[in-house]
């Protein structure tokens, strides 16, 4: 995934090049706060741009897609403005940007339009976001499970909205139906195409659990999903939480992606 260097993560005004160590762009594990805190609980009213908030900015803002995301744009138009030449640079290879993009979101910047170079880049990762949603959706084929870093398999016991990780063989509780949503996906327990089902759901505190409402009507169960360098997959749901494995068999949603966050299919 997203890789950032370390001065990345010390914005202040400007940047502080004391390290030049990499760092994943999902990975929040050095932070100034508890790295596994909900996402609900994020800090968003920091004054310098640290690890947690500057990701938790981008995650927001990508999860949103478009919608209500004037807090997100401005947020990153602020970092875009401390982050000097250099920075800027370092945020289009974050975002992926192809020669040209970059070359445009530069231009705004450097033309005092930080509003203008944040929607470039956020355009960019959101392809880039459409293009992971095509290929889980392929790679899932219909029904799957999805297997968590402790070796328990995420369950939706019947009936009820409930959702938990078990151990042993996947059996049918363990089936989902990976839907397509356009540069999201839904997670539906052991449905199928066009045929009703309870859906993986996050709040805004961090609970997961299922709905039985249409996902027409309800974006809580939209997830943005990841892949990351050892094949598993990351889901972000749409308040800017990562799913995640407890090892106590619960799943809820958190502010930083760890391998906690990971799931195989």
């Amino acid at each position: 995934m997203y890789q950032l260097p370390l001065h990345l993560l010390q914005m202040g005004n400007g940047f502080s090049h004391t390290d030049n160590r990499i760092y994943d762009y999902r990975d929040q594990s050095t932070t100034i706060n508890d790295h596994r805190k909900f996402a609900g609980n994020s800090t968003h009213n920091e004054t310098h741009f640290h690890g947690p908030v500057y990701y938790n900015d981008i995650q927001i803002a990508i999860a949103h897609d478009g919608t209500n995301s004037e807090l997100p744009i401005s947020r990153l138009a602020e970092i875009i403005r401390s982050a000097g030449p250099d920075g800027i640079g370092h945020l289009a290879d974050v975002f992926q940007l192809d020669s040209g993009k970059k070359q445009s979101a530069f231009s705004a910047a450097r033309n005092g339009d930080a509003t203008r170079a944040g929607q470039i880049m956020l355009e960019a990762g959101r392809e880039k976001m459409r293009e992971s949603t095509r290929k889980l959706s392929a790679d899932a084929g219909g029904r799957k499970s999805l297997k968590s870093v402790h070796g328990s398999f995420v369950n939706a016991p019947e009936p009820g909205t409930e959702v938990r990780l078990a151990h042993g063989s996947a059996g049918h509780l363990a089936n989902w139906y990976i839907e397509d949503w356009g540069a999201k996906v839904v997670l539906k327990a052991r449905g199928g195409p066009n045929k009703p089902g309870r859906f993986l759901q996050a709040h805004a505190n961090g609970r997961v659990d299922l709905s039985y409402k249409n996902p027409h009507d309800w974006v809580n169960q939209m997830w943005k999903p990841f892949q990351n360098g050892d094949g598993s997959w990351s889901l972000l749901s749409v308040h800017g939480g990562w799913l995640s494995a407890r090892q106590d068999g619960s799943l809820c949603t958190v502010g930083n992606c760890d391998e906690w966050e990971h799931f195989w299919l």
